[in-house]
């Protein structure tokens, strides 16, 4: 599946948990259910590798957002256009009890 989205503004929690995400808003998201995926993005011409969320934040009781976690990037992405192309899921949302759970939890997504 491939998705079209601009880099949008989001609230810095991934960040504050040592992930910095960039928030895709896009319109064609339509069959994606919710869930943690691997994926690959593609900006300017060069790939780079990501773990994708989709869906609601259980963990902070926020909205459905659409974030990805870049492995191998570094910069500023906002109001930049990108391409994601999703893998597979690897597992999914889930409401963690802290903070501490969601991120060992992250690594291990991360890690597959």
């Amino acid at each position: 599946m491939k998705i079209k989205g601009i880099v949008v503004k989001g609230d810095g929690q991934g960040g504050l948990l040592g992930f910095p995400t960039a928030n895709i808003k896009t319109e064609n998201i339509n069959t994606l259910s919710y869930g943690v995926y691997s994926c690959s993005v593609l900006y300017k011409n060069k790939y780079f590798k990501g773990a994708l969320h989709y869906g609601p934040k259980k963990t902070f009781n926020k909205k459905i957002s659409l974030e990805i976690f870049l492995l191998d990037f570094k910069g500023n992405l906002y109001e930049k256009d990108l391409t994601i192309f999703i893998n597979k899921k690897i597992r999914d949302v889930q409401k963690f009890s802290s903070k501490e759970e969601l991120v060992k939890q992250i690594k291990k997504d991360i890690k597959k």
